[in-house]
């Protein structure tokens, strides 16, 4: 039988086309993480100006200022360095910050002794005064998995905020790709009672290769360049599989321990497919080198907040974020305690409000994982 040329090309054409990330693709990922930022800028006159930035931030983050600090914040008010229009909200908060270190932080909590010593040892790097109780009666209960707290003042848990950013903007629109493994199948199963439209795959560590191809018709185009290739075989044609069209976006529910063999195995067929998780994925990877595994995942947490995990001292991520989130609880009881409510502060999970008698609600942001922007790699 012969082949006609025309054939050979039509195939090629619709088989051995490779596929390009348009920027359009990605505009609802923008990170909005520098809102802290340009909050802090725009309150300045001259934008250059680090120290008066650094000094104004720390004001916001309700953290201790050394009186150089409150020095050139006073000055600045004064000199016009500091806009008129936030003066007003900067005095206010002076008295504030005055007042949080005069006065006696008091906290009556119970947990476990891994966040016991992760609560003692936030206070003292506060350098302010407080008394804390971990057993008179009632106290507000923290579970040891900070993850999964609500941490007394939040509408929800930091996790649950994630998973109910990433199901609201994934689950709404077109069919998408919902990978798990034992560890989330209940979480799966309960996505599908009231999402049965999306594909959804069980893997573990060991099948997810088969699978993957299987689902995504990785291996049909392999297949078909195959027989193209047979066609001539002093040819060899340079062939990038062609993915399912229906399926452009895939939202993980899986551990580190597929993660990190999972995500690099698909970016090596396509760059064209938009992945997503939350930090569940990488909550065991040792430091925030490891997040080389996850390049251009889309995760629901701001930039900000992963690139401070670098400086604390635990075994894994998970450890260095809670630690995080237990600061940001400190924080909003500075708040509560000293009745600072309807201003803007800036908390490790980023800008936010706290009013009075309503729960805190964190703004996540969706953030496309860049390793070179977080990590130093001199």
């Amino acid at each position: 039988m012969k082949i006609s040329l025309t054939f050979i090309l039509s195939v090629l054409i619709i088989f051995v086309s490779s596929c390009t990330t348009t920027t359009s693709n990605k505009k609802y990922l923008e990170d909005s993480n520098n809102k802290s930022k340009y909050f802090v800028l725009n309150q300045i006159n001259k934008s250059s100006n680090k120290d008066l930035a650094n000094a104004l931030s720390k004001l916001y983050e309700l953290k201790k200022l050394n009186e150089s600090e409150k020095n050139l914040l006073v000055v600045s008010l004064k000199n016009g360095d500091i806009k008129r229009s936030y003066a007003n909200e900067i005095e206010k908060f002076l008295k504030h910050s005055q007042k949080i270190n005069s006065s006696v932080l008091k906290l009556n909590i119970g947990t476990s002794e891994k966040n016991k010593e992760m609560l003692v040892q936030s206070l003292l790097k506060e350098n302010i005064l407080f008394s804390i109780s971990f057993n008179n009666d009632n106290f507000f209960e923290i579970n040891d998995d900070v993850f999964a707290s609500n941490l007394k003042f939040y509408c929800q848990s930091f996790i649950e905020e994630q998973n109910n950013k990433l199901e609201n903007m994934l689950l709404r629109n077109e069919k998408i790709l919902i990978v798990y493994s034992s560890d989330y199948e209940y979480e799966a199963n309960a996505l599908m009672l009231n999402n049965s439209e999306h594909e959804y795959l069980k893997i573990n560590d060991s099948d997810y290769e088969n699978k993957l191809q299987n689902i995504l018709e990785i291996n049909n185009s392999f297949n078909k360049a195959e027989l193209i290739s047979s066609f001539d075989k002093n040819s060899k044609i340079q062939h990038t599989p062609r993915l399912r069209q229906d399926l452009k976006k895939i939202y993980f529910l899986i551990g580190y321990n597929e993660g990190k063999s999972v995500v690099p195995f698909l970016k090596s067929f396509t760059t064209d497919l938009q992945l997503f998780s939350s930090t569940r994925i990488f909550h065991e990877a040792d430091s925030l080198n490891d997040l080389a595994d996850f390049e251009n995942l889309s995760i629901p947490v701001s930039k900000n907040f992963i690139a401070k995990a670098e400086n604390n001292n635990f075994n894994n991520l998970k450890g260095k974020f809670e630690n995080l989130l237990l600061d940001d609880y400190i924080n909003i009881e500075k708040a509560y305690q000293n009745n600072i409510f309807n201003s803007k502060i800036i908390l490790n999970t980023g800008l936010t409000q706290i009013n009075r008698g309503a729960c805190v609600n964190r703004n996540l942001s969706f953030w496309n994982i860049d390793i070179n922007s977080i990590v130093d790699q001199s």
